[in-house]
C-alpha cells in the first residue's frame, strides 16, 4: 500500500477546480447582466424626466403667452368638451425649436378654454403638451385661471 506524506497531498490540493471556476464565470456574469440592464432603466428614466420637464416648461410658457396678449381673443369651448389631451386648439408649430431642455419629434400641444366653475368672471386654461414613448403619449397638462378682459 502506497502512502503519501502531507506535502504530496498539499500540491494535490491546491487551486481551483474546473466546477468553482465556471460556478464563479457564470454568478459574474449574470451580475454583469443585471448591472447593465439596471443602466439602461436609469436612462431610459433620466430621458422621460427630461421630456417631461421640457413639456411642463413649454406648457407654463403657453399659458403666459395666453394670459398676456390672448386673453382678449380666447374662443371658449362648446359641448362636448374634451377631458383629455389633445384639445381644441393645438400649437405645437410654436414650440421652441431651441428650447434648452428639447422634446422628442413626435409631440403635440394644445389647450382648452372654459369657463371656471364657480368663478363665471373666469376663464379656466388647460394646457397640454406630451410626446410619444412607444405607442402611448405621456403628457404634461397645467392648468390656469385667468380672469375675463
Amino acid at each position: 500500500m502506497k502512502q503519501h506524506n502531507k506535502k504530496q497531498i498539499r500540491e494535490k490540493q491546491r487551486g481551483f477546480t474546473i466546477t468553482e471556476v465556471i460556478v464563479v464565470a457564470v454568478v459574474f456574469s449574470l451580475t454583469v447582466v443585471a448591472i447593465a440592464g439596471l443602466f439602461a432603466s436609469i436612462q431610459s428614466t433620466q430621458r422621460s424626466s427630461i421630456y417631461l420637464d421640457a413639456a411642463t416648461q413649454a406648457a407654463r410658457a403657453q399659458i403666459e403667452t395666453i394670459r398676456t396678449s390672448k386673453v382678449g381673443t380666447l374662443v371658449v369651448a362648446t359641448p362636448p368638451i374634451p377631458t383629455q389631451p389633445p384639445f381644441p386648439v393645438d400649437f405645437v408649430a410654436e414650440l421652441p425649436a431651441d428650447s434648452p431642455l428639447p422634446l422628442p419629434p413626435n409631440r403635440r400641444a394644445s389647450y382648452l378654454v372654459t369657463v371656471a366653475p364657480n368663478a363665471p368672471n373666469s376663464y379656466k386654461i388647460d394646457v397640454a403638451v406630451g410626446y410619444r414613448v412607444g405607442a402611448l403619449w405621456k403628457d404634461s397638462v397645467v392648468t390656469a385661471y385667468v380672469d375675463k378682459p
